[in-house]
């Protein structure tokens, strides 16, 4: 047999909903594949549980157990990179959730994504970064993404005092880790479980909301901001990154219809310091 025959049969045994007598016969030391199918599927579904707590909350826990073990069926993980399977099973929920499944889940498990993907991105800029200028492109945070929402999944976090919502991260954060490091892998973690119980049984009414869900810079934890219209527009346009600050108004300006007047330049310089305290924006491109 070829290595890449033995991967496959492998990976088979791994993720078929059950493993043939074929397989396993090929393989060989069934019984010692079959402990193994268990921790790594045990281990992959405890990642999902830390990642995804809230959509496991929302869903209940057979339905989300369920769709779990239809993405182990389907072949399990495609990415070499463990940090990135939370992406491919949140990828493979949202493709099967059905109409009994909660309206919202769909933007619960994209905002509970963009989470999980400000926590582990790399936080450095591509280009330079000097000093905030108008007639200089804005250096928007790396980690940060924009998402426009049809229900606002993020107010359930936003409920919580600041304190509490600081440790309940925290807290997840090491839930997160301890999952990639493969501890405990028999139980939830207490962080993600408490967080699918807070869950459980909200609901949320159809409303647009676009939030920025990204990472400040020597802080570990998720952070969500939300942006009203204008805000929402130039965020869009200072993520590509080719034009400056007063091009970017300007023409988000023009395009919502808005008047540049003296009320319009104060509000805009007030976001514009409140964005670089939170560090949504880092500075301007030298």
């Amino acid at each position: 047999m070829s290595l890449a025959e033995h991967q496959r049969t492998a990976l088979r045994v791994c993720f078929d909903a059950e493993p043939s007598e074929a397989d396993l016969a090929i393989i060989g030391s069934a019984e010692r594949w079959l402990v193994y199918r268990g921790m790594v599927r045990r281990r992959l579904q405890r990642v999902a549980k830390a990642a995804l707590p809230r959509t496991e909350g929302a869903l209940g826990e057979p339905r989300f157990d369920a769709l779990l073990d239809a993405w182990f069926g389907a072949g399990g993980p495609r990415t070499p990179f463990f940090r990135a399977v939370p992406e491919e099973q949140a990828a493979f929920l949202r493709s099967h959730l059905g109409a009994s499944d909660p309206p919202w889940a769909d933007d619960l498990l994209r905002y509970e994504t963009a989470q999980w993907r400000a926590r582990y991105a790399l936080g450095e800029p591509s280009r330079p970064v000097v000093e905030f200028a108008f007639d200089r492109a804005p250096a928007v945070n790396p980690t940060l993404e924009l998402l426009r929402l049809g229900h606002p999944v993020q107010t359930l976090e936003t409920d919580l005092p600041r304190e509490r919502a600081a440790a309940a991260e925290t807290e997840a954060r090491a839930d997160v880790d301890g999952a990639l490091d493969g501890a405990a892998p028999e139980r939830q973690p207490d962080g993600a479980r408490a967080e699918a119980e807070r869950e459980a049984g909200h609901r949320y009414d159809p409303e647009p909301t676009t939030v920025c869900v990204y990472r400040r810079p020597g802080e570990v934890q998720a952070r969500t901001f939300v942006l009203n219209d204008v805000a929402a527009a130039l965020v869009e346009a200072w993520i590509r990154g080719d034009e400056t600050v007063t091009d970017s108004v300007r023409a988000v300006a023009s395009r919502l219809g808005c008047v540049i007047d003296q009320v319009f330049i104060d509000d805009l310089s007030t976001m514009l310091a409140d964005f670089l305290d939170r560090g949504l924006l880092l500075g301007a491109y030298g």
